[in-house]
């Protein structure tokens, strides 16, 4: 009678784990304010409410031109916000009743990416000290350097002493928002190998 007793207990815990993680799974990540957010141009991010088994969810947003892609279930979505600029996303939920409930609404500021940055490359003859490739970014900007145009590593800028071409990407980024220019701009620093000069000679 116990082991029948304790077969049940372990079925029991068993569906209520079985049960939270399907309604995790529903969830899905999403930002926990309802107030309101501060994302950058052209991120994608995602979006939801919680999940009600039933209920139908209709979306929108007060710009069309913001993209609204749908999520694994009804209650997420993800929103390419392409513009700068103060949004509002809002959300109906209808339940199996046909029901329609209060629409639920959190606001959005775009903020605009800077542009890129101007670069200054370096052209020396080796003399054995360090030269560094630099670029200019807009006020309340700073520089940060990558390896690559496009993705990438953050790196620290070009240079060297030796004789070379050295190259990174600088792009540049907000400092009160974070927001990094979508472009980057190549760098490079050349330094020339240094003159050998042949000893005197006399005919």
């Amino acid at each position: 009678m116990k082991t029948i007793e304790k077969f049940f207990q372990w079925l029991t815990v068993l569906l209520l784990i079985s049960v939270n993680v399907t309604d995790t799974m529903a969830q899905g990540p999403y930002p926990s304010s309802t107030s309101s957010l501060s994302v950058c141009q052209n991120s994608i991010e995602p979006y939801g409410v919680i999940f009600t088994t039933g209920s139908t969810y209709t979306w929108s947003i007060s710009d069309p031109s913001c993209i609204i892609t749908d999520g694994a279930t009804p209650n997420l979505k993800t929103v390419n916000w392409t513009k700068p600029g103060d949004f509002t996303l809002q959300v109906v939920e209808t339940n199996q009743f046909g029901c329609i409930g209060a629409p639920v609404s959190i606001n959005v500021k775009v903020n605009a990416l800077p542009f890129a940055p101007t670069a200054v490359n370096v052209t020396e003859c080796f003399d054995g000290n360090v030269h560094t490739g630099s670029a200019t970014a807009g006020a309340g900007e700073s520089i940060v350097w990558y390896d690559a145009a496009t993705g990438g590593t953050i790196i620290t800028a070009p240079g060297a002493t030796a004789p070379g071409n050295y190259t990174a990407y600088a792009a540049a980024k907000n400092n009160t928002t974070t927001c990094e220019s979508s472009a980057r701009t190549l760098v490079t620093v050349t330094i020339y190998a240094p003159v050998s000069t042949s000893p005197i000679y006399h005919n």
